[in-house]
C-alpha cells in the first residue's frame, strides 16, 4: 500500500485483535477503492480480488504498522480477516509505537 496512507498504530502498546482488524478492513477497502462497511471479517480475501502480489504487500505493511515479522503466507494460512489478526495475536505480536 505504498500509494495508499496506513492506517495509524494503535495507542495501546499491543495491538488487540479489534484494532488488527480494523487496521486490515481500512487497507483493503482503500486497497480496492471501497467502503469500509462492504469488507467482511469473516470472508476470504480473495473475494476482494486480492492477488499474491498483493498479499505480500499487505503483509509487508502490516510487519511495519506492528513492528514485528510477518509470514507473507500469513493470508493463504489464515485466509480471512478475523483468522488473521487472531494468529498475530496467538504468535504474541505487539506493537512497539517507536
Amino acid at each position: 500500500m505504498a500509494i495508499h496512507e496506513i492506517p495509524t498504530p494503535p495507542a495501546t502498546p499491543q495491538a488487540t485483535q479489534a484494532e488488527i482488524e480494523e487496521w486490515l478492513v481500512s487497507y483493503i477497502a482503500e486497497l480496492r477503492g471501497m467502503k469500509k462497511e462492504k469488507i467482511s471479517r469473516t470472508a476470504v480475501l480473495s473475494k476482494y480480488g486480492l492477488d499474491s502480489a498483493s498479499a505480500v504487500t499487505l503483509s509487508g505493511d502490516l510487519m511495519d504498522w506492528l513492528k514485528c515479522d510477518i509470514d507473507p503466507t500469513l493470508l493463504y494460512e489464515h485466509p480471512t480477516i478475523e483468522q488473521a489478526a487472531a494468529h498475530i495475536l496467538a504468535m504474541g505480536r505487539t506493537v512497539t509505537n517507536d
